[in-house]
């Protein structure tokens, strides 16, 4: 099985040293990354440079040092067995984005694509050098960007395509129907829909959408990113029961 995660968020600059951007902190792909390794999967991370990494562990030196070298050297023994099953590649902006994410679809087979990134919806012109700092006030105009996850299945059309919709304190009915449309809309095989306020509460539930099929929603406890990855292999199998999932005939 071979896997694309794109996780974190994408930055809209403003002008050189400026940007606009979003709460993504890439967490979620990063569990994703870890599910989809535990699960025999090879797979690559493509994640903002400021995203969280599966395979990065910080240190702080204002406590004590030797229980996070412990935590450390843990993580390191759990990783060692999926090595050469793992790669990362990074963005910044959202043209770096949307440039290597063809550029990876086009090139490499992937199995599956779980589309986790918050990608900007709105982005300005950015002007050349640093806007004055000095105005009392400062107008921006932004113009909608075309959705990258609508032209994915044209540059992998057997891709199994995983998205993702996020809204704000939204009831379950509206979220499900927000997503539902969002599948229809873009080609997405399945959507991951979930709620900010339940994130910032620490009640991670998401929510597996499927037109056509009912709908599977798994609570925080139920661990979610092992769920969607389990979930989601199976989808992949049955779909190319005479195929292996390199695309070669199984013997």
């Amino acid at each position: 099985m071979r896997v694309l995660i794109t996780a974190g968020g994408t930055r809209a600059y403003i002008d050189e040293i400026r940007w606009l951007g979003n709460v993504s902190s890439g967490r979620f792909g990063a569990e994703l990354a870890w599910a989809s390794l535990r699960h025999g999967a090879s797979v690559l991370h493509f994640h903002s440079e400021r995203a969280v990494s599966p395979v990065e562990k910080k240190i702080n030196i204002s406590l004590p040092i030797e229980p996070q070298l412990d935590e450390a050297r843990e993580l390191a023994s759990a990783f060692a067995p999926h090595r050469s099953r793992y790669e990362e590649v990074t963005f910044l902006s959202l043209e770096s984005y949307q440039t290597k994410l063809e550029e990876l679809l086009r090139r490499e087979h992937f199995d599956v694509i779980f589309l986790a990134a918050a990608v900007s919806d709105y982005a300005p012109t950015a002007q050349e050098g640093k806007i004055p700092s000095d105005r009392d006030h400062l107008t921006i105009e932004l113009d909608r960007v075309p959705k990258t996850i609508d032209r994915v299945k044209s540059w992998a059309p057997s891709i199994y395509q995983v998205g993702f919709k996020l809204l704000v304190g939204s009831t379950r009915e509206e979220l499900l129907m927000a997503a539902e449309k969002s599948a229809r809309n873009n080609g997405s095989d399945c959507i991951v829909a979930n709620d900010l306020t339940d994130l910032r509460e620490s009640r991670h539930t998401i929510h597996l959408v499927r037109p056509g099929h009912p709908t599977e929603t798994y609570l925080p406890e139920e661990e979610p990113a092992e769920r969607l990855v389990e979930r989601v292999f199976r989808w992949v199998r049955e779909r190319q029961p005479a195929l292996s999932l390199g695309g070669k005939q199984q013997s």
